[in-house]
């Protein structure tokens, strides 16, 4: 899977998890006993099962696979 860069100022938080399910299907960035809920943008969609699944974009992309290591970055900000 390609890994996405953003234009501009570097992020001031990273996040490094884990993309996880719970039981009702949604999908949380795990990391030891913390979880991160996730906030998807309009048009991405998962497919597969609790156990094994995977996210795409808008696009129908895959961006993201259970159980792989995500860094999600944030923070900072700029004019």
């Amino acid at each position: 899977m390609p890994t996405p860069t953003a234009p501009g100022p570097p992020v001031e938080a990273l996040l490094i998890a884990t993309l996880e399910a719970d039981s009702n299907g949604c999908v949380y960035a795990g990391a030891g006993d913390d979880r991160v809920a996730l906030v998807w943008p309009q048009g991405y969609t998962v497919s597969g099962t609790l156990e094994s699944f995977t996210v795409h974009d808008a696009n129908g992309d895959a961006v993201a696979t259970s159980g792989v290591d995500v860094n999600i970055g944030g923070g900072g900000g700029g004019p």
